[in-house]
């Protein structure tokens, strides 16, 4: 079952019927708490908490009538990061707006010079399917058991999910999880790092069993999924190596292989397409140069956010470093031939590439209207046959 770690995938199981722990529901007046569901309603009615708000109340719950110092407020909540007592302040701040205790203040409770402490008088009762003799299924994330409700529980970046992750890796819509009498389902939503059930990337809806584990996000997190290795790299350079690979090898590279792809469209000049090779290799090679040592670096054991290193992760630091050189030439390089492009590159064909999507049978770049009148498409997009069989202008 286990956890997830957070910064870059969340890994998670599911499971159901009696072998789990029951956790509660807390009911003080007229609003209800349900932690596994991170839901605070009043009367019924949702209440939208941001989800530190919520895991403040969480944790001010759990400890009740006890007062939880600010310091040790702050440790929880945000474990080995500066944050000023500020943040703190707005977080209570935002939970008395929503429980009405701004005047009162008898629920959120300020006890001066040492911290807060929860002072309403809780109930607590087991959820209503338990109650009612139905299978219960659970999603076992960040070390906290989630409540799924029968129908479809979304999972992803969308303040209103079922399952709420704050990670760049994952979609808005990740991925759903649907509970009906057949068990649970899990089904990717076309996410743009996939889910991973086991060691398969999951291209269909797929059964899911007590205990089965499955990851949302980037697949260089799978590696800080196994708890021993994640205790040996947590918060070294791996985690580094790790973030770029994700963002600088898939987000900005993708972006670079659209701007060529799109420029001869965009601004109806060729680009030198030789240095344009040559530009690729070069961030190619800076890119896994830079990167690469730094995965080494972080299993042997290099720390991160230190301004120094040991003499030993010489070699590894003076090879990033060239390597981020390469890279910063492989950037430069295509600022100066897409100038140079507009200035004196040749002209662009409508269609330069060969492609057959309807937008290079226009001029580039495009008119303002695009199409003066509606093409009428008579063959598929990537038959590749002569454009004049595949689109025709009605």
């Amino acid at each position: 079952m286990g956890g997830a770690d957070c910064r870059s995938r969340a890994n998670a199981g599911v499971n159901s019927g009696e072998r789990t722990r029951t956790p509660v529901e807390v009911q003080f007046g007229p609003f209800v708490l349900d932690v596994v569901q991170r839901r605070l309603t009043r009367n019924g009615s949702e209440i939208h908490l941001t989800p530190m708000a919520f895991n403040l109340l969480a944790l001010l719950v759990a400890e009740a009538p006890r007062v939880v110092p600010k310091q040790e407020l702050h440790e929880r909540l945000w474990p080995r990061t500066f944050v000023s007592e500020a943040t703190l302040l707005g977080l209570v701040k935002e939970l008395r707006r929503a429980l009405d205790d701004r005047e009162a203040r008898e629920i959120i409770r300020t006890v001066n010079r040492v911290g807060y402490a929860f002072g309403a008088v809780a109930s607590r009762e087991a959820p209503a399917a338990r109650r009612n003799g139905q299978a219960v299924h659970w999603l076992l994330l960040h070390g906290r058991q989630m409540l799924l409700q029968p129908g479809t529980n979304v999972i992803g970046r969308e303040p209103d999910a079922a399952v709420w992750l704050d990670s760049s890796n994952v979609s808005r819509r990740h991925a759903h999880i649907v509970i009906d009498g057949n068990g649970a389902r899990l089904e990717d939503l076309g996410s743009k790092n996939g889910t991973i059930v086991g060691t398969h990337l999951l291209d269909a809806p797929c059964v899911l069993r007590d205990g089965d584990r499955f990851t949302i996000g980037g697949l260089t997190g799978l590696f800080l999924a196994a708890m021993g290795l994640d205790i040996h790299v947590h918060d070294t350079y791996f985690v580094v190596a790790h973030f770029h690979y994700i963002m600088v090898g898939g987000a900005i590279m993708g972006y670079l292989g659209g701007l060529h792809y799109w420029w001869p469209k965009i601004s109806g000049k060729l680009y030198p397409e030789g240095w344009a090779k040559f530009s690729a290799l070069m961030v190619f090679c800076g890119f896994n140069l830079t990167f690469f040592p730094q995965f080494i670096a972080g299993y042997l054991g290099m720390p991160r956010r230190y301004h120094a290193y040991p003499p030993e992760f010489q070699v590894l630091n003076v090879a990033s470093t060239l390597g981020a050189s390469i890279l910063a030439v492989g950037y430069v390089i295509p600022l100066i031939y897409f100038a140079y492009s507009m200035v004196a590159g040749e002209k662009s064909v409508n269609d330069p590439w060969g492609a057959r999507g309807l937008e290079w049978e226009i001029p580039s770049p495009p008119p303002t209207e695009n199409f003066t009148v509606s093409p009428v498409v008579t063959e598929g997009t990537h038959q590749y046959v002569h454009p004049s069989q595949e689109v025709g202008l009605a």
